[in-house]
């Protein structure tokens, strides 16, 4: 990547704050996988960034990318979806909060990272919008695992992932593939 600024679309994964006025805010994006940069000033009352870095939201951001540096620094920020119904709904929020944690783990760059976001942003917006959050996040996990090579392509076109699911076996599912999300992490 060349130096300057650089622009892209990303996941707010954390803000945390960073001196007085500032914010270390870790993000997932295509570009970059997920990373940490820093939002000077964003707790000042006049900063335009303060309303638009919060976690789980999508934004537009521009930052200054600079060789050899670990943090890049925020310069522009765009919202493009805040998730309003993920924060009201407790099963959302801990389903959406499951999937962060997966790609958190995850060491970065991969060749899938391009649809790695693209599932997620997907995943926080549906989590956002539908009432069956559990088959949402069986979704993902099921999509993770294949992008990462531990599905193969027959088992995402298998018939059981077909119509109506019911709770019991959506919680199933869950289990099998968090189990094999935590074999390969050891």
């Amino acid at each position: 990547m060349k130096e300057g600024y650089v622009k892209s679309e990303c996941l707010v994964i954390k803000k945390s704050r960073f001196k007085e006025s500032s914010a270390l805010v870790e993000i997932f994006s295509p570009l970059l996988g997920r990373h940490v940069l820093v939002a000077r000033g964003i707790y000042r009352k006049k900063k335009s960034l303060s309303s638009h870095l919060e976690p789980l939201s999508v934004n537009n951001i521009e930052f200054f990318y600079k060789e050899g540096r670990q943090m890049h620094t925020i310069t522009r920020a765009e919202l493009i979806f805040y998730p309003e119904n993920i924060l009201k709904d407790l099963e959302a929020f801990g389903y959406a909060a499951k999937s962060l944690k997966i790609l958190r783990k995850q060491e970065y760059p991969t060749e899938s990272i391009k649809a790695l976001y693209k599932t997620m942003r997907d995943s926080i917006m549906r989590f956002n919008n539908e009432s069956n959050t559990g088959l949402v996040y069986l979704d993902f996990l099921r999509t993770y695992l294949y992008l990462e090579g531990h599905l193969n392509e027959l088992y995402m076109k298998d018939e059981r992932f077909e119509g109506e699911y019911d709770e019991k076996r959506i919680a199933k599912t869950i289990n099998h593939f968090e189990g094999i999300i935590k074999r390969h992490e050891d």
